[in-house]
């Protein structure tokens, strides 16, 4: 898959003036905010959906939602991703196979979804509840479980890898551990949602 990275780390956070206020004062101060940009994921040329978004791992977050919405079956279907800076956001740019955008024009979501939605845009109820696979466990997983213990170690680690919600205190973050309870890897965003895409992707 051949992938072209574009930097917008300056772009997921600034920096604003902002007031404190405690029991007895108010005084000046300076904040760190987390960004959102608007996304736009476009296939073969086709513009299919908007999100709003952190604006970074932008690549990982294409590939995730493809996956999870069924765009594609597989991160083998997904022949390219190019980002591009608009005015306002930024369009992501990606090469499948034909079938798949004549399935995308077939469903016809063109949507908008926001921070806190998972469902916006879908036509009936039935596509915004459809049944979800189950995933296969891996060979290496037959007959291994994560204990409580390992489960409580990723957890303990993981504020320390939120480096944008330790900035600006308003992002989520979805992570991948192995059975040992070691994180492998995160991801952040200012949705819930996209942060798991974020994370599938990568």
């Amino acid at each position: 898959m051949t992938r072209r990275e574009f930097d917008v780390a300056s772009a997921v956070r600034r920096t604003v003036a902002a007031v404190r206020v405690d029991d007895n004062e108010a005084c000046a101060a300076v904040e760190q905010i987390a960004e959102e940009a608007p996304v736009a994921l476009v296939y073969n040329g086709v513009p299919h959906v908007v999100v709003m978004a952190s604006p970074a791992n932008l690549e990982d977050l294409a590939l995730g939602f493809s996956l999870s919405e069924g765009v594609i079956g597989s991160a083998a279907e997904l022949g390219g991703i190019e980002i591009v800076p608009e005015q306002t956001g930024y369009s992501v740019h990606m090469s499948v196979p034909p079938e798949r955008v004549a399935l995308l024009e077939q469903r016809r979501r063109n949507m908008t979804a926001r921070t806190g939605c998972g469902v916006c845009g879908a036509e009936t109820i039935e596509q915004a509840m459809r049944d979800v696979p189950k995933v296969a466990a891996p060979k290496v997983a037959l007959g291994k479980r994560a204990t409580r213990q390992a489960m409580a170690r990723a957890m303990s680690q993981l504020p320390s890898l939120q480096t944008l919600n330790a900035a600006t205190g308003a992002t989520h973050a979805a992570a991948w551990a192995n059975f040992d309870g070691q994180l492998q890897m995160v991801r952040e965003d200012v949705g819930r949602h996209n942060a798991l895409d974020k994370l599938i992707g990568a």
